[in-house]
């Protein structure tokens, strides 16, 4: 009877300390933290670009006490973007208007100059007139996105400035396959866009900008973005051309 009651005791005492070892065990598991994403920083950095009688997007950043924006070169085009004879870039006066992230509230108004462009890659880089406030300014990324990865695309379509839809990369580097003689890759994503949302930005859930939105496919609803990687060369150098640049068109 006794060692029955020993036997019992001991197990009593295992099981509790099981139960102790479970219950430290459990207090050190560590929480998931979510990624916040800022999205507001996005739109607010990607404003509306009137252009002759059209209009697209641009992506703001800074070099010093002076700002920039990149957009696409056939937003500032002269002639039809499809015509095979153009000739002239950006003779029109370039008006940059920003939008209260959110709202429909005007922020700001200014003009901007071209400084550089590459109408083969279809990119341009322009000079703003002045800091306004309500201006924010992106960072760019040097490297490709993974394919998957998921992105945000911030442009002006149809004149609805700041739209924001949200995809992933279908492929990284792609030549795209409703341009037969096009040799420039791009990033190719599934996030919606349509005419306006030209020189918007590609972001990724960082809040760098990983490509300048400039063609989107017609057959399936897809969107091209130039890999600002490829574009950087040019911004580090973009306010000391070799002659004085023309003054803002008020």
């Amino acid at each position: 009877m006794k060692t029955g009651i020993a036997l019992a005791l001991a197990l009593v005492s295992l099981a509790a300390g099981c139960a102790g070892s479970l219950r430290i065990t459990a207090g050190t598991t560590t929480p998931i933290v979510q990624k916040q994403v800022d999205v507001e920083q996005m739109v607010a950095s990607v404003p509306l670009v009137f252009y002759g009688g059209s209009a697209g997007a641009g992506v703001l950043f800074k070099v010093g006490d002076k700002v920039g924006m990149i957009t696409a070169a056939h937003v500032l085009c002269d002639s039809d973007p499809e015509s095979k004879k153009i000739t002239t870039f950006a003779t029109k006066p370039i008006h940059i208007v920003g939008y209260k992230p959110g709202t429909e509230a005007m922020e700001y108004t200014t003009t901007a100059k071209l400084v550089t462009l590459n109408p083969d890659e279809d990119w341009a880089v322009l000079e703003i007139a002045e800091e306004k406030e309500g201006m924010k300014f992106s960072s760019f990324a040097d490297h490709l996105p993974r394919i998957g990865e998921g992105v945000w695309a911030v442009g002006s379509p149809v004149f609805d400035a700041g739209t924001v839809t949200r995809g992933i990369v279908c492929h990284p580097w792609r030549t795209p396959t409703t341009d037969s003689e096009m040799k420039m890759k791009f990033i190719h994503t599934d996030a919606a866009g349509t005419m306006g949302s030209s020189g918007g930005g590609l972001f990724t859930d960082d809040g760098l900008c990983v490509g300048i939105v400039v063609r989107r496919n017609p057959l399936n609803d897809t969107m091209y973005a130039v890999p600002t990687r490829t574009i950087q060369e040019s911004i580090c150098g973009m306010f000391l051309p070799p002659d004085p640049m023309p003054p803002f068109l008020e």
